[in-house]
């Protein structure tokens, strides 16, 4: 039987990080550090959710960011070891995303929880 061939003509996609001027790797195109999308998806989002919670971000590059981290956990753990030493350094100074995100969603919630009550209300 002969080959089609097939295997050979699949592409990956390329990682779509960037190194920026002070070292951080950010999802190509977006001001998006790398680690805001490992550390959402190390507290078990899926892909679709931390897309939702950054529309800058493309599902497609979450997937092919997700599957290289997979691949390659030894390296981004250590990155991710270097990043959180630095906000432990730099705590008073900084908030981390995931910090960020969560006061996000906790803001969210109370929106919608006052907008449900004044609905409520209203009725």
């Amino acid at each position: 039987m002969q080959s089609s061939g097939t295997l050979g003509r699949i592409k990956t996609p390329p990682l779509p990080l960037q190194e920026d001027e002070h070292g951080v790797l950010r999802v190509q195109g977006t001001r998006i550090p790398l680690e805001t999308v490992l550390f959402a998806f190390q507290q078990g989002e899926t892909p679709e959710q931390i897309v939702q919670d950054f529309p800058a971000l493309r599902l497609e590059d979450v997937y092919t960011i997700l599957a290289y981290y997979l691949s390659n956990k030894d390296i981004l753990n250590a990155y991710l070891r270097r990043v959180k030493q630095e906000i432990v350094e730099n705590e008073p100074l900084f908030v981390s995303p995931h910090e960020k995100r969560s006061l996000r969603r906790r803001l969210l919630r109370r929106r919608r929880q006052q907008t449900d009550q004044i609905k409520l209300t209203e009725e």
